[in-house]
């Protein structure tokens, strides 16, 4: 579940106050994004895959899985760097997403999180390539979005 979503909330911890007690109301993780930090419903799944498996093979260099995905999605080891880069940054546009423990009921959570759903929005590709470092010649021949993929899954190697 990846759900670009709007509250009429007064802060960003008031957004995460409603999304820690939605997480306690459905046990689950949530996390929230910057929706200017997910390229697509695509990217962020792939970010929470690679969290997982990180988990899974005992690699995580944050202590949970909701924090590994921000490391993922920011493609950074520094906890602080991928909070500015990815995280949550106004709750009238962040993108909400499942990363463990069974889906809630779409309605029952934007009722909790006092939020309206979203549609997503094309993203500026200019920009995220310019982010990323994804020369020209690359997007000549490789969509933008398995070059962002390809980015994460490799940014640990890279350092």
């Amino acid at each position: 579940m990846i759900l670009r979503l709007s509250s009429s909330l007064p802060s960003v911890d008031a957004l995460l106050a409603k999304v820690a007690e939605a997480e306690g109301k459905f046990g689950c993780t949530l996390q929230a994004f910057d929706t200017q930090a997910v390229f697509s419903p695509v990217h962020l799944s792939f970010a929470i895959e690679l969290a997982k498996t990180a988990a899974g093979a005992g690699e995580m260099i944050s202590g949970s899985l909701r924090n590994e995905v921000l490391l993922w999605l920011a493609c950074t080891t520094n906890f602080q760097a991928a909070l500015r880069e990815a995280g949550a940054k106004r709750p009238a546009d962040f993108v909400l997403a499942l990363i463990e423990g069974k889906e809630p009921d779409e309605g029952e959570l934007l009722a909790a999180l006092s939020a309206k759903k979203m549609e997503f929005e094309k993203q500026d590709e200019e920009r995220f390539a310019e982010k990323f470092g994804i020369k020209k010649e690359a997007l000549a021949t490789y969509a933008l979005e398995d070059l962002l993929l390809e980015q994460m899954a490799t940014s640990r190697i890279r350092g």
